[in-house]
């Protein structure tokens, strides 16, 4: 009898327990994490803008519980305590600028408003004005910078030299020179509402630029990928009276689809 031509060999089959922990850890080394995913880990590592996350969201938390807070304290921050003044130099009676029981960090000088009471409340418009004015400044910084980015030309130079001009622009004092001649009644708003809503325009108007080039140079970017070109050559059109070019360096006339 001829002997065969493959003998079996003396290694053992794997089991299915094997199988299996290997189809799992290639099915694991090939899952894709989505960006949020990706963020949330990279935050967990580091421990510094963790613990930093948590400080910022504590003060927010006591920002917008002012009202519980100042009812639980028995103070109110348009309340007048001027029997805790020095009617003599207007300071508050007392050491360490009135501090007491009822008034945690003391009084104000001159009038005796309760300190405390009075950062909780400023705390809550600093988060409205701050808030809204992000929403500014990314709602003008996303529309212009893709406009800037998509057409290019001189629609392109006219957004970046405004943008040049705003970041060269001292914010600061045009908001204290702006502010301090504003009306008391403006728009249906009155007084501390009408200085409110000139610094969140003032300010969301200043901080558009930062987002804009963000926005403008992702937008050149995505313009000249692939798919955009073929879907050029496909007699795609844009919605503007003439055709982008498809070089944006070469700024030759463009023709009409």
């Amino acid at each position: 009898m001829t002997a065969p031509l493959h003998e079996p060999t003396a290694e053992a089959a794997p089991s299915a327990a094997e199988e299996a922990a290997v189809a799992g850890a290639e099915a694991k080394a090939v899952q894709g994490r989505s960006l949020g995913r990706i963020a949330w880990e990279r935050l967990k590592r580091d421990k510094l803008a963790l613990t930093g996350g948590i400080v910022v969201l504590f003060l927010v938390v006591i920002a917008l519980l002012a009202p519980v807070i100042t009812s639980l304290l028995g103070q109110d921050p348009n309340e007048y305590h001027e029997d805790l003044i020095d009617p003599l130099f207007g300071t508050p009676v007392g050491s360490l600028g009135g501090i007491s029981g009822e008034h945690l960090l003391g009084v104000e000088p001159v009038n005796g408003r309760d300190i405390l009471a009075r950062i909780l409340y400023g705390a809550r418009i600093s988060l409205l004005v701050g808030f809204l004015s992000a929403v500014v400044a990314v709602i003008l910084g996303t529309v212009l910078g893709i406009l800037a980015g998509f057409f290019g030309g001189w629609v392109d130079s006219l957004i970046s030299r405004i943008m040049d001009g705003l970041l060269a622009f001292p914010q600061l004092l045009f908001i204290i020179a702006l502010v301090s001649v504003m009306p008391n009644d403006m728009l249906g708003l009155h007084g501390t509402g009408v200085r409110v809503f000139v610094m969140i325009l003032v300010i969301g108007f200043f901080g558009w630029p930062y987002i804009g080039r963000v926005v403008r140079g992702q937008t050149i970017s995505m313009r000249e990928r692939e798919y955009v070109e073929a879907a050029r050559s496909l007699g795609a059109s844009t919605s503007c009276s003439r055709s982008c070019c498809r070089t944006w360096s070469r700024r030759s006339s463009c023709t009409r689809r």
